[in-house]
């Protein structure tokens, strides 16, 4: 491999499956010209610092976006903090300063992206700037999905109706969430389930309240049926914010302090009160039933369309 990079740019939030086809590009042409793939990228959403307050949830937080940048098979990924002082660059000292460090030799992008002060920069900027420096650039198409584009406001759409089918279709994969175990009142052990509480960050979209199947799974464990309840725990206290909490079945290790992925795979019903501990846990059986049928099916289906 020589020296050089085959480059994209842009926030590839969720790193949805028009990003998979942008990404798909950039491994493609590295390989074909012997330089590494690169993504350049951004740490949160530049509303966020811009506009407080006002930015959209994000999909996927820094770490877990970047765990599947390199999965997609790039070889580099920059993580660029976004703070004012970045918002204030110029495109072009945007691409003096970030970019060219990268020897790219080629650059390619999303036909909408915008770059630099107030968005200033656009793909014939690139465009030029490229082929005044001997670099090959080009603008892709936007991937559609049955005629809707796709793009983490629609996936985030979705996910905030509790459509974890139609935000899978988008992404490529099942809504995905990476967070800490935290102690609890242990009262799912109590009931014959383990339950870790999960802390993810309040600028991520969580899909809207209720219990859903999922899957669970950290460094430790591998996947393991889970069910997930977003909510506010009626049946014991009122909560000022949702909390996720994962339901592990077939499980009894102590995972406290863990850094655990979730994903959501189906909705099962609303999150609702029960009269008392023993209730709640007859419904988290029917629960737990309904998951195990419903993984089976899902992962059925998955491997039908490999």
């Amino acid at each position: 491999m020589t020296a050089g990079t085959v480059l994209t740019i842009g926030l590839f939030d969720g790193v949805h499956v028009g990003h998979q086809a942008v990404i798909r590009r950039v491994v493609e042409e590295a390989k074909r010209l012997g330089k590494e793939s690169a993504v350049v990228t951004f740490d949160r959403h530049p509303a966020a610092i811009l506009q407080p307050g006002s930015g959209p949830l994000l999909l996927t937080d820094a770490r877990l976006k970047e765990d599947l940048l390199l999965a997609q098979g790039i070889d580099q990924v920059v993580m660029i903090e976004f703070t004012r002082e970045f918002a204030g660059l110029t495109p072009t000292d945007f691409l003096e300063d970030y970019i060219m460090p990268l020897q790219p030799d080629k650059i390619l992008v999303g036909e909408d992206f915008r770059f630099g002060r107030n968005g200033a920069g656009d793909v014939i900027l690139l465009a030029d700037f490229a082929r005044r420096r001997g670099i090959q650039s080009e603008a892709l198409p936007l991937l559609a999905l049955d005629g809707i584009k796709a793009s983490s406001s629609k996936i985030r759409e979705y996910i905030l109706a509790g459509d974890v089918g139609g935000a899978r279709a988008m992404l490529g994969r099942w809504p995905m969430y990476h967070g800490k175990v935290t102690g609890g009142a242990r009262r799912g052990r109590h009931l014959g389930f383990p339950t870790a509480n999960i802390v993810i960050p309040d600028y991520i979209c969580l899909p809207a309240a209720g219990v859903y199947a999922g899957l669970a799974k950290t460094n430790e464990i591998p996947d393991t049926a889970a069910v997930l309840n977003l909510g506010y725990a009626p049946t014991f206290e009122t909560r000022a914010g949702p909390l996720l909490e994962a339901h592990l079945l077939d499980f009894s290790q102590d995972i406290y302090d863990s850094e655990i992925t979730i994903e959501f795979r189906a909705w099962l019903r609303e999150e609702q009160r029960f009269d008392d501990a023993e209730a709640l846990g007859r419904q988290i059986a029917v629960d737990a039933r309904q998951t195990r049928d419903m993984l089976l099916l899902t992962d059925t289906e998955r491997r039908s369309e490999e």
